[in-house]
């Protein structure tokens, strides 16, 4: 069983230290990830069954994240822009 220091370790790994909210239930890992960019929050569920398959989920999520951040950041621009 896996433990937070374990899935902070991976985190780590991959080089993603933007979330909060860290909690195990079960075989189960619930976070907050979080832009430093934008208002951007996304609530994500990882499996626990391996480090391996945790760091190949983080990594497919930190993708998509910063897809969605990158959007909201541009959004975010064009909304200051409009208003001065």
């Amino acid at each position: 069983m896996m433990t937070i220091a374990d899935i902070q370790d991976v985190f780590f790994l991959c080089g993603f230290p933007y979330y909060k909210q860290l909690s195990i239930q079960g075989q189960q890992a619930d976070c907050t990830f979080y832009s430093i960019h934008s208002d951007y929050r996304k609530k994500v569920v990882l499996q626990l069954t391996s480090k391996a398959e945790l760091q190949h989920q983080i990594a497919l999520e930190v993708i998509k994240f910063w897809a969605h951040d990158l959007k909201a950041l541009e959004e975010q621009f064009i909304e200051h822009s409009l208003v001065d």
